[in-house]
């Protein structure tokens, strides 16, 4: 492994907030890495690297839309666009301009590419703090301070569904490999997933019960599982791995209720896409998780090697890295300890990570306005596997989880508090996986000696948000037609019952039968509605709940004529 940290001026020496490499479509592409900072640019670099260990960065172009500081860059999926969000609240869609440079003005620097702007997307209210491309790269997900989650049409450059579940600041945004889910974290302590198909939230977690062994500290003891907002940071972003099958979700804090006696861990929960209440793995950590990155390719697990802590479908071994405040620490699923822990390299706070689309070369930029570079060779990660594409996007079944502690089975009792918490993944294969919401099945947990730092805490004593309950799915839809001098209102809703009749509404019912004359009931039935297929009978409910009919005249035929 090499390290080093070129000292050049990345963004004017400001902080720089954000870094990603694009996704080289060719191998003789040159390896772009995108940058953004609080100077308002957006830089592309040119970065190559010697067998010696030693980086070559040249700037390749300079992206000067942004009126203020730019919080996250982001490559689309097949790397011709670039995605970049400040704290103007806009997002900016770049696209590289293929014709030839004209020649540069005295006074101008030339630079080898020219990137314009491609879409402009307006909506969110407060800054822009993390992006996400769907796998397609036709949408875009956006969080931001307004407790805002929105979904893009990037060809449209508009946006198609506004969640507003979230009580606190949209920190961290993820959209699945598969296309089932839009993961998020947020300063309001939940980890929420939303399903892409109906934009309903499908699971939140922030509070559990992790089965402890009983003679640990935090045995029989519900957790708050992440940090609130006093945590100094505006970032907080998760990343799914490249199967799809888990995602890191940093911020993480064991924090036991009814317990001041007992410290609180940060932690790196670890989920699977099939249960995502739950952690199925707790990476502790000394000092608050902020980011977390997966590299982009798989690993052949090693021979001389253990077991796969967290196995994968497709026998792959995944890379994670994780960036807390002053440290960079690499794990991979088939080992329990770390495979490189760099730490106090940068005077201030790190913002955020990327690797290289071959999975050898790890990039962290920081507030002090440099970034670090990691390279790693063959030997170390070990040999690489071909990414498999993803040729079916179909949801899979999620195992449901209660809030109710599910029962918990015997465990090696362990001589320390362990660092890294290891729950059993389901052997079933997902697809044979049954909804079951009054049988839990235990789960099953690993121990591993401690490796972390010393752990932190910052002693809150706010109170936490209680999980709640999936609101109903019933929804109120009203198609309005206009249809000469006649207007059609017709109201459809699911799942609601209308109330029976009374008998006031019954003679309401006859006594407009008689008024309606025959010319108006012809009129009636040549008029047409596509825009419904089967509007419900027209009813009348009790004085609690408002009148719904299957159409309102306003104004009739045979009055036109009058006039």
């Amino acid at each position: 492994m090499k390290f080093a940290i070129p000292e050049i001026s990345w963004h004017n020496r400001d902080p720089v907030l954000s870094v990603d490499f694009q996704p080289k479509a060719e191998p003789n592409d040159p390896l772009r890495l995108a940058s953004g900072g609080t100077d308002s640019h957006v830089l592309i670099w040119y970065l190559s690297t010697t067998e010696t260990g030693s980086v070559h960065l040249e700037v390749a172009a300079d992206l000067t839309r942004h009126q203020k500081a730019v919080n996250v860059v982001r490559w689309s999926p097949n790397g011709q666009l670039l995605a970049s969000g400040d704290d103007e609240s806009i997002i900016f869609i770049w696209k590289q301009k293929l014709e030839e440079l004209s020649p540069a003005t005295e006074g101008e620097e030339q630079y080898k590419e020219t990137w314009v702007v491609y879409k402009t997307l307006r909506g969110h209210m407060e800054d822009v703090l993390d992006i996400s491309w769907s796998m397609d790269g036709l949408q875009l997900a956006s969080g931001s301070v307004d407790n805002k989650l929105i979904v893009w049409d990037i060809h449209r450059a508009r946006y198609t569904t506004i969640l507003s579940d979230h009580k606190g600041f949209v920190q961290g945004v993820c959209w699945d490999p598969k296309g089932q889910y839009i993961t998020s974290t947020s300063t309001d302590r939940v980890f929420r997933a939303f399903d892409v198909s109906t934009k309903k939230v499908v699971s939140r977690s922030s509070k559990a019960s992790l089965p402890f062994p009983t003679d640990h500290p935090l045995h029989g003891s519900r957790q708050r599982l992440y940090h609130d907002d006093t945590l100094q940071t505006y970032y907080r972003r998760l990343q799914f791995s490249p199967d799809g099958l888990y995602i890191a979700v940093p911020a993480g804090r064991v924090e036991p209720e009814g317990k001041p006696d007992v410290k609180p861990i940060n932690a790196v929960y670890i989920y699977t896409r099939y249960c995502l209440k739950i952690p199925v793995c707790v990476v502790p950590c000394g000092e608050p998780a902020l980011v977390t990155r997966w590299s982009p390719i798989g690993f052949r697990p090693r021979a001389a090697g253990p077991a796969p802590r967290l196995p994968s479908p497709s026998g792959a071994r995944h890379v994670l890295a994780v960036g807390t405040r002053r440290s960079v620490l690499v794990y991979d699923t088939q080992q329990k300890t770390p495979i490189a822990i760099v730490a106090n390299v940068h005077y201030t706070r790190l913002t955020d990570l990327t690797w290289s689309n071959n999975g050898r070369i790890l990039v962290a930029s920081s507030t002090d306005g440099f970034c670090s570079i990691i390279t790693f060779n063959n030997e170390e990660l070990g040999e690489p596997l071909p990414l498999e594409p993803n040729t079916e996007n179909k949801p899979e079944p999620m195992e449901t989880q209660d809030e109710k502690p599910a029962a918990q089975t015997e465990a090696p009792k362990p001589t320390k508090i362990d660092s890294f918490i290891k729950f059993k993944a389901p052997e079933k294969s997902p697809k044979n996986l049954k909804t079951q919401t009054e049988i839990k099945t235990p789960v099953k947990i690993d121990f591993l000696e401690e490796v972390a730092n010393p752990s932190w805490s910052d002693n809150s004593n706010n109170e936490i948000i209680k999980h709640r309950a999936s609101e109903p799915m019933d929804s109120d839809v009203t198609v309005i037609e206009d249809s000469g001098d006649i207007k059609l209102v017709y109201e459809e809703t699911e799942g609601v019952k209308s109330p029976p009749k009374t008998q006031q509404a019954n003679k309401l019912e006859i006594k407009s039968k008689q008024n309606t004359s025959p010319k108006d009931n012809q009129f009636f039935r040549q008029a047409k509605v596509t825009d419904v297929k089967q509007p419900i009978a027209a009813t009348v409910s009790s004085p609690k709940a408002p009148r719904r009919v299957s159409f309102v005249t306003l104004s009739s035929p045979k009055n036109a004529k009058k006039k």
